[in-house]
């Protein structure tokens, strides 16, 4: 029998046809293990959401909605030019004091959930709110997003 320049024999090609024939046939049995599978990744929980069956939505919390909110406040600031890339470790930096033992204020009841806060991080993260302004006097303002206006009576 010829032999390929590798040194290997080629394969039978009978025995080749044979095996694509009986694929042909037999297609189900060899889809139906890929389908489990898929179907297995389909149906399972998201990632972060393993346990959470039934449980609602929790209050967000404010040191760390404060945190994150600010720290994009940094990034938007230095997106517009306000301030240079040097001083985004000091704004970043002042966070941390700013935000320590933060709480929601007493007018802002019902508390903001933790869904509606990642909402507000979200939409500060996103490029087209970098210069966002309905007001039009170039305030920038976190709160005048309105994902991040989640106190009716004040922030937080």
């Amino acid at each position: 029998m010829k032999r390929s320049h590798l040194g290997v024999r080629p394969p039978n090609s009978a025995l080749v046809t044979r095996l694509a024939r009986f694929a042909r046939r037999h297609r189900v049995v060899f889809q139906l293990p890929m389908m489990l599978v898929l179907l297995t990744l389909v149906v399972g929980p998201a990632p972060g959401e393993v346990g959470g069956c039934g449980q609602g939505d929790v209050v967000a919390d404010a040191t760390d909605h404060c945190r994150q909110t600010r720290y994009w406040d940094c990034r938007r600031q230095e997106a517009r030019m306000e301030i240079t890339a040097d001083e985004v470790q000091g704004c970043v930096d002042a966070v941390e004091a700013m935000c320590a033992g933060r709480t929601w204020l007493a007018s802002c009841a019902p508390f903001p959930l933790r869904s509606q806060s990642q909402a507000c991080i979200d939409a500060l993260a996103l490029p087209g709110n970098v210069y966002f302004d309905p007001n039009g006097d170039e305030s920038y303002d976190i709160n005048e997003i309105p994902e991040c206006q989640l106190c009716s009576g004040g922030g937080s």
